[in-house]
Formats: structure tokens, sequence, C-alpha cells
């Protein structure tokens, strides 16, 4: 909260300026969608390769998009941006584009606990097909998948969350100055 009154907002999301700063573009929803495709893409590939069937990997982001995300994510994540709390029914950002707004706005940081299940969620995705893919044997596939996820890594952190509006979030990398 100290950071939330040094700053002058009393909205109790963190920074006026950040959320003020930082409009919803379709670009940044493509190049986030795009890039987790292109990191997908490989994990499945290899997947199937190492006949798991693509399927595998096909129902996990199924259930993720299904379920965590409009569940659980909106929850623990995105209650707490400044864009959940603007005016209509659905969420304008890069990663949840037009998603309905089930909860209600929870400006102020996140718990620990919230914290703790939105970094396991992260490492659970992103370290799902790893078994599929030593298991099988396919190492070109986990080469280009590692590959993969960490230019997601990297384009995300210096695109999107120096910028974003959600101080909230672990990921966040917006300067507190």
């Amino acid at each position: 909260m100290g950071e939330q009154q040094r700053s002058g907002d009393s909205s109790g999301y963190g920074c006026a300026a950040a959320a003020a700063g930082k409009k919803f573009l379709w670009r940044d929803f493509f190049r986030f969608n795009g890039l987790l495709l292109m990191a997908a893409l490989p994990a499945a590939v290899g997947m199937r390769a190492a006949g798991y069937g693509i399927w595998l990997w096909v129902w996990a982001v199924l259930i993720v998009s299904a379920f965590f995300i409009p569940g659980w994510g909106l929850l623990i994540l995105c209650s707490h941006c400044p864009r959940y709390g603007q005016a209509g029914r659905f969420l304008r950002c890069h990663a949840t584009v037009l998603s309905f707004k089930f909860w209600k706005p929870r400006p102020g940081p996140m718990s620990r606990w919230e914290r703790a299940v939105f970094v396991a969620f992260l490492i659970l995705f992103l370290g799902f097909p790893l078994p599929f893919l030593v298991g099988g044997g396919q190492w070109g596939w986990l080469a280009a998948y590692g590959l993969a996820a960490a230019f997601l890594a990297v384009v995300q952190t210096r695109k999107e969350c120096r910028r974003c509006p959600n101080l909230s979030c672990p990921l966040n990398a917006v300067s507190a100055g």
C-alpha cells in the first residue's frame, strides 16, 4: 500500500500512471498469442513424434483455456489489474482478450497464496510437455521447445511486462521510478 500512496493513486491498483499509459492494442494480443503458439508447436509435434499423440497437448491447452484462465486466472491475477476495474463486462487485455468478468474487481496487491498459485501454474503449464519429450527421446523437439519458450519469455518481458498496468503480477517489470 505504501507504493500506492506514493503514486497518488487512490484506486487501490497501485499506479495510475501505468494504468492510464497502457491501452489495449490488438497487436499486443496477436504478438502474445503468436508467441504462445510458436512455443506450443514444437512441444505438440515432439509429443506426437514420441508416440503420445498431439491430442494430449491439445487437451491440456483446452483445459487451461476453458477452466483455469476464466476461473482461477481471472480471479487470482486479472481481478487485481486496473483494466479489470474498467467499465464493461469484458476484459480487454493482450492475454485474455474479451474474457467475461466473472469476479468483482479486487484492487490492491495479490496475496502470497495467489502469487504462489500463479507461479505454480506457469511452471506446470510450461513444464507439462517436458516428461513426454524426454521420455520419448525427442531431444531435437525438446531443444526447439526450450528455445521457443525462452524466446517467448524474453519478448514478453521486454514488450509487455515492462508496460503492463497490473503491478500486482509477479512478472511485472515496470520500474518503480
